[in-house]
């Protein structure tokens, strides 16, 4: 008996997403037909995949209407790929709702994978979209019977609010064979990596800049503040501290990662955790 074939789905340009990336490789590997769909919302950079992959074109100028061209779309093409010996996989709750109507037209596995806690995003806070993601978020995610998330905090969030019991899948790094030292860097690296959104501090890092001699502050990634914090640090005059290092590869930002004396990751006021990591 032939393995069911596996369509992820996902509302991003598939570039830097590394926990996609890691799902899919896995279950490549591991002997599954994988077919992985995206879109070219903020670029698509060139890149290749063991398997097959396509990101929807949008035409979309704003967010808000991205996702809606983009759910639409995708709709479509899931109609177009998915047989009865397919499984579905959506991750984020943005690409949620023509998983859950075509798994239910067709009657088949859906899996729901739920990277955050999507309808609670800082950027949405407040927001009429953070309206239409929880009511979106109150009608499918009761009747997902499959459905996996990145901690035990996200499940037990998820299981208080909804009644749902998804299985945690930690979003942890490959494990690599690689040569490693501890760098003694002059002047010494301070590295953000990830999404460049609100409240992860990085405009107080970026101000903390200024008193701190010998230390230049990276940030890798790109987001909807990118902007924003490039105007601020000319605003500051700390060009010459804070470096934007923009999108990479993943194994490009491991190579850059292994170069860091001190890694930050802060979550403000809407954020679960704050952590420091050191290297020395």
């Amino acid at each position: 008996m032939r393995r069911k074939k596996i369509i992820t789905s996902a509302f991003s340009n598939l570039y830097t997403d590394q926990r996609i990336e890691k799902v899919c490789g896995t279950l490549y590997e591991n002997g599954y037909e994988v077919e992985l769909i995206g879109n070219d919302w903020k670029g698509a950079e060139n890149m290749s995949r063991p398997y097959p992959f396509s990101r929807i074109s949008l035409i979309s100028k704003s967010l808000k209407t991205a996702y809606f061209e983009f759910n639409w779309k995708l709709y479509r093409q899931l109609k177009e790929k998915a047989d009865r010996n397919t499984i579905l996989h959506a991750n984020d709750l943005d690409a949620l709702l023509p998983n859950y109507l075509l798994a239910k037209k067709l009657n088949i596995p859906l899996v729901f994978d739920s990277h955050e806690i999507f309808s609670e995003m800082p950027a949405i806070q407040g927001k009429m979209s953070q309206k239409l993601w929880r009511y979106l978020e109150r009608k499918l995610v009761p009747n997902v019977k499959l459905m996996i998330t990145a901690s035990t905090g996200y499940a037990a969030w998820f299981k208080n609010k909804y009644g749902v019991e998804p299985q945690v899948v930690q979003n942890a790094p490959r494990k690599l064979a690689m040569d490693w030292k501890i760098p003694d860097n002059h002047p010494k690296i301070l590295l953000y990596q990830g999404a460049i959104n609100p409240f992860r501090g990085i405009d107080k890092a970026i101000l903390a800049m200024k008193h701190l001699d010998d230390v230049i502050f990276k940030i890798a990634g790109d987001g909807p503040m990118k902007g924003e914090y490039e105007n601020f640090v000319l605003k500051e005059n700390l060009q010459h501290k804070v470096e934007f290092l923009g999108k990479l590869l993943p194994e490009d930002l491991r190579k850059v990662t292994l170069t860091a004396d001190c890694g930050m990751s802060i979550e403000e006021k809407w954020g679960r955790e704050l952590l420091l990591f050191f290297t020395e």
